[in-house]
């Protein structure tokens, strides 16, 4: 995993990041970390690391590039 990520603290990004501005957790977020997730779990196993492209995770997790981009800048923060 990315040295920059520390254990413990993606599960508290997400619960971040999930939430409405009401306190509620919005599924559309939910199901977008999820596939997100999963396409690099699949692609860690055939691709090396430094060979694995925005293009090709979005691909896999079905959904825009820029939705990867929004995401990831709101998980780096």
């Amino acid at each position: 995993m990315h040295e920059s990520f520390q254990s413990g603290c993606i599960p508290s990004i997400k619960r971040r990041l999930t939430m409405n501005s009401n306190g509620t957790e919005d599924l559309r977020v939910q199901k977008t970390i999820t596939a997100i997730d999963q396409a690099f779990e699949e692609l860690i196993l055939t691709t090396d690391y430094e060979k694995i492209t925005v293009a090709e995770l979005a691909r896999r997790a079905r959904i825009n590039k820029k939705t990867f981009h929004v995401m990831a800048g709101s998980l780096l923060r």
